[in-house]
Formats: C-alpha cells, sequence, structure tokens
C-alpha cells in the first residue's frame, strides 16, 4: 500500500514539473553513447605516419649501408651522398622520436608504433640472430625512453623539451648502434658468401700502395740498381706482402667470432659517436620548430591543467 502511494506522488509530481526541468531529467537518464573525435584521431594517425616515414628512411638507409659497405670502405669522400643520408636518417628519426613520445596519447598507441619500426627494420636487415638482438634492443629502448619521457612531461609544471633532451642522447647512441651493425652485417654477409676474411679489393689497394713505396724507394737511391736488381727487390717486396696478409689472417682467425664483422662495426659507431657530439643539437631544433609549427595550425595546443596533489605535512 505504501509503495502504491510513493508512487502516484512521484507521478503527481511529474506532472506538476516545468516542461524543460522535464527535458534535462529525460536527457540524464538517457543512455550515454561514447563520442569519438575524430580530429583527434586523425592528427595521431598523422603523427605515427610522421614516425613510420622517418623510420622507413632509416631502413632503407640501413640496406644501402648493408649493400654498399665495401664503397665506404675504399672510398669514403666518393660516397658522401650516402655518408650525408646516414646522418640525416638518424636525426629524423631521433626527431621523430621525440615528437611522438610526447603528443601521442596513451603510451600504447606509441609502443605499437615502436613495434612496427622494429618490424621494419628486421624485414630490411633480414631475419638473423645479430638482426634479431639489435631489435629486441631497439624495442628495450623504446619501451624506456617512452615511459622516462611521458612521467617527465607529465610531472613539468610547464611545457619544456627537457625531458625529450635528457632521452635524446641514448636515443642517438641506439641509433648509431643499429647504423654500425647494420654496417658489420654487411661485412660479414658478403665474406660469407665470397669466403673471405680480409676483402680482396681492399688487399689489392693496400698492396698496390705498399710496391708503389717501395717502387719510390729504389728510385731515390743514389746507387741505380740494375734491372735484375729491381725485378728481385720487386718480388721480394710482393712476396712480403702476400706474407703479412697470410699472417694478418692466420691472427683474425684465432678469434672464435667474426672480428672483422665487429671491427668494422666498432670504427663507424666510433666515428657517428664523434660526429654526433657535433650534431646533436639539431633533433631538438627541429622538435621546437615543428612543435611551434603544431601550435600555430591549431594542430596541437598548451593544455592547462588543475591537480590535486597529497602531501604529508606536521598537524
Amino acid at each position: 500500500m505504501k509503495s502504491m502511494k510513493e508512487k502516484k506522488e512521484k507521478t503527481k509530481q511529474m506532472h506538476e514539473m516545468p516542461a524543460n526541468e522535464k527535458h534535462s531529467r529525460a536527457k540524464e537518464s538517457a543512455p550515454k553513447h561514447i563520442s569519438l573525435n575524430w580530429f583527434y584521431v586523425i592528427k595521431t594517425v598523422t603523427i605515427a605516419l610522421l614516425f613510420l616515414g622517418a623510420t622507413i628512411f632509416f631502413a632503407y638507409v640501413c640496406d644501402r649501408i648493408q649493400n654498399e659497405y665495401l664503397a665506404l670502405l675504399m672510398d669514403p669522400q666518393a660516397n658522401l651522398a650516402l655518408a650525408i643520408m646516414i646522418l640525416a636518417a638518424i636525426l629524423a628519426l631521433c626527431a621523430a622520436t621525440g615528437i611522438l613520445v610526447a603528443l601521442v596519447r596513451p603510451v600504447w598507441l606509441g609502443l605499437i608504433c615502436f613495434l612496427t619500426s622494429a618490424l621494419l627494420l628486421v624485414e630490411i636487415m633480414g631475419i638473423s640472430v645479430s638482426s634479431l638482438i639489435i631489435t629486441a634492443v631497439y624495442l628495450l629502448f623504446a619501451t624506456t625512453y617512452s615511459q622516462s619521457v611521458t612521467a617527465k612531461l607529465g610531472n613539468q609544471i610547464k611545457f619544456t623539451l627537457h625531458p625529450l633532451a635528457d632521452g635524446q642522447r641514448l636515443s642517438l647512441l641506439v641509433l648509431v648502434l643499429i647504423v654500425s651493425a647494420a654496417f658489420g652485417l654487411g661485412y660479414y654477409n658478403d665474406s660469407v658468401n665470397r669466403n673471405f676474411i680480409i676483402p680482396p679489393e681492399i688487399k689489392t689497394e693496400v698492396s698496390k700502395s705498399i710496391i708503389r713505396q717501395a717502387a719510390d724507394g729504389i728510385d731515390k737511391m743514389e746507387t741505380k740498381p740494375s734491372e735484375e736488381e729491381i725485378k728481385i727487390a720487386m718480388a721480394k717486396a710482393n712476396e712480403n706482402v702476400d706474407k703479412m696478409w697470410k699472417s694478418l689472417e692466420d691472427q683474425i682467425m684465432v678469434a672464435k667470432f667474426p672480428l672483422m664483422p665487429v671491427m668494422m662495426g666498432s670504427l663507424l659507431m666510433t666515428v657517428l659517436q664523434i660526429l654526433m657530439i657535433f650534431i646533436s643539437w639539431v633533433p631538438l631544433v627541429l622538435m621546437q620548430i615543428i612543435f611551434s609549427l603544431l601550435k600555430v595550425t591549431r594542430f596541437s595546443k598548451i593544455l592547462t591543467e588543475t591537480r590535486e596533489v597529497e602531501t604529508l605535512t606536521l598537524e
């Protein structure tokens, strides 16, 4: 009886309620539909494509390094364009990584982009133990870098590039490591296919240089030797050069791992690390310019948030 009476009172109140209030009550009680911000989705996809584009360029450069490692060893100056591409690919991917981590939310979307870029690297470099190890290192770096930078950006009072700058050293180091590994893998794969320890082209060039110096030494002698003596001296020089290569290759073969590819990769890594000291500022400048353009074009905006912070103090 009591419940029936309450229902009648509620019905009466609804009839007496103004029309606008009825409408607001009905709107509140209606099921809520989750609206998808398509502009945000398009912007996120755009940034992801920018990052993947930089990854594809980087992977393309790594592929060229693998195939043209010998040209870089023989005459680096003649391959200046490839050397510039190597630096451009490293700097571009470093900047694209920073933009991705700074703007794409939730974080797991960025990690999916990193996973996709790792698969692209494996596809380009070929499936092998070495490439899988490199990819694992890259993914470990990506996860650490993403979480670290995201946490630092979230703790800032004002948006700055300091968290990105702090993580950039590790980013450049990992990218330089991947490029150097591609160089070493190119050497290793070629040595297996053609069955050599030191590339015959390098041996030929170095041998010619040594023989040329020996011939110049003979020409500068005060007492001009006879033709027969010159032939004997040159034959001896050629024999000594052959012995030198054999002795060097025997020492290399003592190692239980591919020493020469590791040495070549380490050499390139050292050179690139020295260059990065002078040009490591480029990604930060690129990010600053891109962030400014994104704000001007209203692609992105600075959002001010009010947060509640819990602290422990003396009562």
